[in-house]
């Protein structure tokens, strides 16, 4: 048992001194907002596709996807540039695919990484969108 325990440390040690070592690319951040009014700010990797803006949840339970989910005026940093969106997640299975694999293409190794701590098949797509009525597609 205790050479287990010392394995799976290792293991995840590794990972970690691995993922500090690999260049994750470009990291946005993401202004959000509680049902208490709060502010949160959150790094995500971002992707474009087909002109439109894109971020992945790992899990539905994430915290700055339930903030979207109730409130979806988003603002998103990237580099010091500032815009403001509606943001909506999409549970449409093709457009998981397409942003699974701009993510894959644009972060490499360090997606290959996340991959293994986390399902792809499901995760959910962010779209972000300029209008209102876009973000309550599903």
């Amino acid at each position: 048992m205790r050479n287990a325990m010392l394995i799976i440390g290792l293991l995840i040690g590794a990972m970690v001194a691995g993922g500090l070592l690999v260049d994750e690319g470009e990291v946005v951040t993401l202004f959000t907002r509680g049902a208490d009014g709060d502010r949160y700010t959150t790094q995500l990797w971002v992707v474009e596709e087909g002109g439109e803006l894109y971020l992945r949840a790992h899990f539905d339970e994430a915290r700055w996807l339930t903030r979207i989910r109730n409130q979806p005026e988003v603002e998103l940093r990237r580099g010091e540039a500032r815009q403001s969106f509606f943001a909506g997640p999409v549970g449409d299975p093709e457009v998981r695919r397409v942003v699974n694999q701009a993510m894959a293409a644009k972060y490499g190794l360090a997606d290959r990484l996340a991959s293994s701590l986390w399902d792809p098949e499901k995760s959910i797509p962010v779209h972000l969108h300029r209008d209102d009525a876009s973000a309550q597609r599903p």
